[in-house]
């Protein structure tokens, strides 16, 4: 299994509505995707506010490097 993890920072002009649609569109093209275990999405709601901008992320799980390649 391969764990691919983003972290983002988005324009302070993005609003979290397009944020959501934004990861709504991911998880629909892992879903089409094989090879894909899942898809994970969000903003960080870290109470040490350690994320140095980076609020928001996703996570997906491969099963080999040839599909997360696919991606």
């Amino acid at each position: 299994m391969i764990r691919h993890i983003v972290l983002a920072k988005f324009r302070s002009d993005v609003t979290e509505e397009t944020i959501w649609k934004i990861y709504r569109g991911l998880s629909d093209l892992t879903d089409a995707l094989p090879g894909v275990g899942g898809f994970t999405g969000g903003r960080s709601e870290s109470p040490g506010q350690i994320e140095l901008g980076y609020k928001h992320g996703f996570v997906i799980d491969f099963d080999d490097w040839a599909a997360l390649a696919s991606y």
